[in-house]
């Protein structure tokens, strides 16, 4: 029996005042521009002043001046990077939202293939790349890392999205004889599309980053090459110039994905939280989740033992299971050594992530609060957030451990910013769908605005807030590597680069296995912590039931 489900109209609210929403457009307008502004002329006092050393800072006109001069250059390899972020993007969205349905439908699925998947997309990309050169074609390595790059952040809202639809409506759809087909395509997909746009756009300027990243490990054009050559030729104006029209690009990428998205659906709230998963149920057996871990295990290790077969990679370059293994467990002094390096390495790392990622996700909460309760606020910190989101991580980090000294310090400043905006997001988005109804009902009550929050918006929004902790502890953990690798001195990404340099393949490959399961380990954890707080806010019971 087919099944058409219309969405009701929303309540109609006070009378939209057309001159009050030219006076806030103008205000927004205003409060943009002056923080434009504000950092071309803080950026020009820096640079006059040479805070960080003689031509270490262009000028904003010096800038823009070499711009002006490289307009067909960066035109060229803007386009270069373009068509590597275009199909990329696309092999995310339709991939990842292909798996964030068996996801969430079969979960013998989840449990086998989230581990690997997981493992996969927290690997360190400046690993990754490389290997992708040598591996594949160089434009096929770019688009990989652009897919790979934006794949996590739109499968982790595709199953926030899908899992907060109310469970009432499913029951609706199989009770007209409607089966689960049905059920899946024409109310739970549905219903998680903007939760999904909204992963979309943080995924775009992440696959901008991504492409750009794989330029970094070669190629004869692109914007990560451009920037490259002109790091190397010490061309700081030009160097600037590529990260502006690089940071231009991912921000441009951002907005038209959110102008898509209110256009299609003019943010109309989300049902409440499914219950699918929680209660009577029960957890499984020790036994059972002990089998799950060691299939989920053998897949993983089997996937790169095939691909070592598949692809003939080079044992020098690549190195297998049995290889890393005996890295780890070797008794000789050599593998001791370097088996001990890479542990202390890892101890310093750990921290600046993990201070890191609780920095920028409690700051993107109040963040998020802020942009439900003022329009200014969201005014000023969108552009702000975004413009820190799109910049590419290989020319800030080194500025930012130039400002800051090399340390945890500079560190923790790279995390935060990494994490913040892709949190702000979703938690916003989160925070902002909480259903109209449910709202009137608190008002008829005369609940206050603290009530509302605690009691309706963030239980409502509980997917979106372990959403943006799945994504943000990861991602502050690469952060932190990539300013290691760059800049820091100290660290995994620093031993990467060292043992890269020194063709320490063994150490590469053994870094970037612990820096993986490390990163799988702090994902699963964030599990565990929703089925915690679900018990306490939303279900009132135990975690198991």
């Amino acid at each position: 029996m087919a099944v058409s489900l219309e969405r009701a109209p929303l309540p109609s609210g006070r009378p939209v005042d057309s001159g009050s929403t030219s006076t806030r457009a103008a205000l927004t307008a205003a409060v943009v521009l002056a923080i434009v502004a504000s950092t071309i002329g803080l950026w020009q006092l820096l640079a006059r002043e040479q805070v960080f050393g003689a031509d270490t800072l262009p000028g904003p006109w010096a800038v823009a001046d070499q711009m002006w001069q490289d307009r067909s250059l960066l035109v060229a390899n803007t386009w270069t990077t373009l068509s590597e972020v275009g199909p990329g993007l696309l092999v995310a969205v339709g991939s990842a939202v292909l798996f964030g349905v068996l996801f969430v439908e079969v979960r013998a699925v989840e449990r086998l293939l989230s581990g690997p998947f997981v493992a996969l997309l927290c690997a360190p990309p400046i690993a990754l790349a490389p290997i992708f050169y040598v591996t594949f074609s160089p434009y096929v390595e770019k688009v990989s890392l652009a897919a790979l790059a934006a794949f996590f952040p739109v499968l982790v809202a595709t199953i926030a999205g899908m899992t907060g639809i109310d469970p009432v409506l499913v029951d609706v759809v199989r009770a007209v004889g409607g089966g689960r087909g049905q059920a899946v395509f024409k109310v739970e997909l549905p219903a998680a599309l903007p939760s999904i746009t909204s992963g979309i756009q943080i995924a775009a300027p992440a696959a901008v980053l991504g492409a750009i990243l794989g330029e970094f490990a070669g190629g004869s054009s692109g914007l990560g090459v451009f920037m490259l050559n002109s790091l190397t030729e010490f061309q700081p104006a030009r160097t600037w110039g590529t990260g502006v029209v690089a940071t231009v690009l991912g921000a441009a990428c951002y907005l038209a994905v959110g102008a898509l998205r209110r256009l299609v659906f003019k943010d109309e709230p989300l049902p409440l939280r499914n219950g699918r998963y929680r209660g009577g149920t029960g957890a499984a057996p020790l036994w059972s989740r002990a089998a799950v871990l060691v299939v989920s295990v053998g897949i993983a290790v089997g996937g790169w033992w095939s691909a070592l077969a598949l692809f003939h990679l080079p044992s020098y370059f690549v190195k297998s299971p049995g290889a890393v293994f005996q890295f780890f467990l070797g008794n000789d002094g050599a593998s001791g050594a370097n088996r001990s390096s890479v542990f202390a390495a890892l101890w310093q790392t750990l921290p600046g992530a993990l201070i890191g990622a609780l920095v920028g996700l409690v700051a993107a909460v109040v963040g998020g609060a802020l942009l439900l309760r003022s329009r200014s606020a969201q005014a000023t910190v969108m552009p702000v957030a975004m413009v820190l989101q799109s910049v590419p991580l290989q020319a800030l980090a080194p500025l930012i451990v130039v400002v800051l000294g090399r340390g945890l310090v500079s560190t923790v400043t790279v995390a935060v910013l990494v994490v913040f905006f892709p949190c702000v997001v979703l938690i916003a988005f989160g925070l902002r769908s909480t259903p109209t109804a449910a709202l009137d009902v608190f008002h008829a009550l005369n609940a206050s605005e603290s009530q509302v929050m605690f009691k309706l918006r963030i239980p409502a929004a509980i997917p979106q807030f372990v959403a943006a902790a799945r994504i943000g502890l990861p991602t502050a953990l690469m952060g932190v590597l990539v300013a290691e690798f760059l800049a820091s001195g100290s660290g995994i990404g620093y031993l990467l680069a060292n043992a890269r340099q020194d063709s320490q393949y063994g150490t590469v490959w053994a870094a970037t296995v612990l820096v993986t399961l490390v990163s799988v380990i702090l994902y699963a954890s964030v599990g565990t912590l929703d089925r915690i707080v679900t018990a306490w806010y939303v279900d009132g019971g135990s975690p198991d039931g």
